[in-house]
C-alpha cells in the first residue's frame, strides 16, 4: 500500500503535474512477464494458485494498478463520494480507457510457463504451436528492441492481446486446446487461465484513525443473502487474505463473476455488484455510522461498461472512510 502510495499514485488533491514519478519519456519504461500456469511437480504444487504462475499472481504481477477513496460521511451521487486516485504516471500517457487516462505498463501474462521458467526462453515448458500467441523469446526481444517512450506505448498495447489470447484458454474447447497445445493440451486446465481482481481494502473513520475489525460483503442490489449473493461468495470470491491491521485482500474470479455470478441474475433488470461495509463498535459509546445504521452500500462493479472501476489482471486500492458517531451520553458536564 505504502510504497503504491509512493510509486504510482499522486496525494489527493495534488496534481499529476506536479507530482513526481519514477515512469515517463524519461524514466523508466517496466517489462512485466509473468507465466499463468502453476507448477507441475514437486512440493512446489502446495502453493499452486489459479489466475497464478504457481507462486505470484498474474494480477499482482501487473504494475497497472488503480486506487480510490471511498467517503461513507457522503452518499451516493454526492461530489467527493467515490475520489479516484490521480496517477504520477498519467501526464504523459497518451492512451486512454473510458474516457480516463490509463498508466499503460507493457505486462503480458502466457499461458505456458510458470514461475520457475519465466527466467528462461531457451527452456520449453509445455510444447506450443505458433497459433499459441507471442512466445516468451519473442517477447524479451521486443523488450530489449524497443528505442523510444511512444515504441513502449505500441509495446504495452500490443502485450495487452497477448494476456487476452491467453484467457481465451479458460473458455475454449478441448479439442481448440488441443491444436494449440498438441502435445500438452491436457495439463492446461480452464481455470488456469482465468482473469482475477486484486482488491487490497483499508477501512479508516473520519478522524483516519484505522477499523480493524469490518466485514465486506458483496450482493446484486439490494438483495442480500439471495441467489446472486450466494453464488458470488461460493464461486466467485476466491480468497480472503487478513493484511496488516485495517487491511483486507480479496481475491475475485472475474472470469467466474462474468460467467456465473452475471448469469445468476437473468430476468433481473439491474446486473450490478454491490458491497457492504460493516464495523464492530470499538466501544459502548461509541459506533460507525449513524444511529441504528449498521453498513451502506457501495458500488463494485456493473455489466454495463460504464460502470466498471475494476480492471481485469489488476491490483486495486480502496480506501472506505467510515462515519464514527459517539453517544449523547459519552460526556457529560455538570455545574460545580
Amino acid at each position: 500500500w505504502d510504497l503504491a502510495q509512493e510509486d504510482l499514485f499522486a496525494s489527493e488533491g495534488e496534481t499529476t503535474d506536479g507530482a513526481a514519478s519514477p515512469y515517463g519519456p524519461d524514466g523508466v519504461w517496466p517489462f512485466v512477464i509473468t507465466g499463468s500456469h502453476p507448477y507441475l511437480s514437486g512440493f512446489r504444487q502446495v502453493v499452486n494458485e489459479d489466475g497464478s504462475d504457481g507462486t505470484i499472481r498474474v494480477a499482482a504481477a501487473n504494475l497497472n494498478s488503480y486506487g480510490v477513496t471511498v467517503d461513507l460521511r457522503r452518499h451516493e451521487g454526492e461530489e467527493g463520494y467515490i475520489r479516484p486516485w490521480p496517477l504520477r504516471h498519467s501526464a504523459h500517457q497518451t492512451y486512454k480507457q473510458d474516457g480516463r487516462a490509463r498508466q499503460l505498463f507493457a505486462f503480458a501474462a502466457i499461458p505456458d510457463r510458470d514461475h520457475s521458467t519465466i527466467t528462461d526462453p531457451g527452456k520449453e515448458y509445455l510444447a506450443r504451436t505458433d497459433a499459441a500467441g507471442s512466445a516468451l523469446p519473442d517477447l524479451f526481444r521486443e523488450a530489449l528492441a524497443c528505442g523510444s517512450f511512444v515504441e513502449y506505448q505500441a509495446v504495452a498495447s500490443r502485450w495487452e492481446g497477448v494476456s487476452e489470447q491467453t484467457h481465451r484458454l479458460a473458455r475454449m474447447a478441448e479439442d481448440e486446446r488441443k491444436a494449440l497445445f498438441p502435445k500438452d493440451y491436457k495439463k492446461l486446465k480452464p481455470e488456469y487461465f482465468h482473469q482475477y481482481f486484486q482488491i487490497i481494502v483499508r477501512v479508516v473513520d473520519d478522524q483516519d484513525y484505522p477499523v480493524d475489525d469490518f466485514y465486506l460483503e458483496f450482493f446484486n442490489g439490494d438483495a442480500r443473502g439471495k441467489g446472486g449473493a450466494i453464488t458470488f461468495h461460493r464461486d466467485v470470491l476466491a480468497h480472503v487474505h487478513p493484511g496488516v491491521g485495517e487491511t483486507r485482500c480479496f481475491y475475485i474470479d472475474r472470469t467466474d463473476m462474468m460467467d456465473r455470478f452475471y448469469a445468476s441474475l437473468s430476468g433481473r433488470a439491474v446486473k450490478t455488484l454491490n458491497a457492504s461495509v460493516s464495523a464492530a463498535k470499538p466501544g459502548d459509546f461509541v459506533q460507525y455510522f449513524a444511529r441504528n445504521v449498521e453498513s451502506r452500500s457501495i458500488p463494485a462493479h456493473s455489466l454495463a461498461k460504464d460502470g466498471r472501476f475494476l480492471r481485469r489482471n489488476c491490483t486495486h486500492f480502496i480506501k472506505i472512510i467510515v462515519p464514527r458517531t459517539q453517544a449523547d451520553k459519552t460526556f457529560r458536564l455538570t455545574g460545580a
